[in-house]
């Protein structure tokens, strides 16, 4: 008889073993595959999302009314917001009140003319502009002067008061705007004239200072001539 020899009890086979330790080794290695492959995927699907984008995790999905709650104050401060941009464009419009006086302002220097100031001061009585426009009717008035002068004693002298059209402002140019205040019932001063005056002067149609007296005329008497010539 064949003696057959048997391990003891107790005892692991060696091949046994070893293939249990292969075993293990390739379970190992198939799971750090799948490892890497699952953060290579969660890392590309990262990368691609665009920048700004919120990440919302399972647990936030599943409470939507803390999202609304999150989401509430965005609102509120996108609202807020406006009232600020408004305020900013009243601050400008009032910082800029004054543009239409600036603007009519240097439309009315450019005319040159003391009208076009006294234009401007009924519109604009009041403020800096105001100010300049009066100043600078003043130069306007200076450079127009003999001008000013010339249809003044002209005009008074169409109302029957004065002299006539000259570039002087004489003695009897004084006196011919006394006398028209006599008749018109102005108080213009005879030493100053102006715009002013001129104007008050045309706007009158009619004669306003009487004709002077005319001389009386001495006429000679006639001798009379007797028949004769000895008489």
């Amino acid at each position: 008889m064949r003696s057959e020899t048997s391990p003891a009890q107790g005892q692991v086979p060696v091949v046994g073993t070893l293939r249990g330790i292969v075993a293990i080794v390739v379970l190992a290695g198939v799971a750090a595959v799948f490892a890497l492959v699952s953060n290579s995927s969660s890392f590309r699907s990262r990368a691609e999302v665009p920048s700004g984008s919120i990440f919302v995790s399972n647990e936030q999905v599943a409470q939507p009314v803390q999202i609304a709650e999150i989401a509430e104050p965005v609102r509120i401060d996108a609202v807020n917001a406006q009232p600020v941009r408004t305020e900013s464009t009243d601050t400008t419009a009032a910082d800029d009140s004054d543009y239409d006086a600036r603007r009519d302002y240097v439309l009315a220097l450019a005319t040159g003319t003391t009208e076009a100031m006294d234009l401007y001061l009924e519109r604009y009585p009041e403020g800096f502009h105001a100010e300049l426009a009066r100043m600078q009717r003043k130069q306007f008035v200076e450079r127009e002067m003999p001008v000013t002068i010339t249809h003044l004693n002209a005009e008074l002298r169409r109302v029957g008061c004065g002299p006539t059209g000259t570039a002087e402002w004489t003695t009897a140019s004084q006196q011919a705007l006394v006398s028209f205040n006599k008749h018109a019932q102005t108080k213009f001063d005879p030493k100053s004239p102006d715009p002013d005056t001129l104007k008050a002067v045309k706007d009158k149609t009619a004669r306003v200072c009487p004709p002077p007296p005319r001389a009386a005329r001495v006429q000679p008497q006639q001798e009379k001539r007797s028949l004769f010539f000895w008489q």
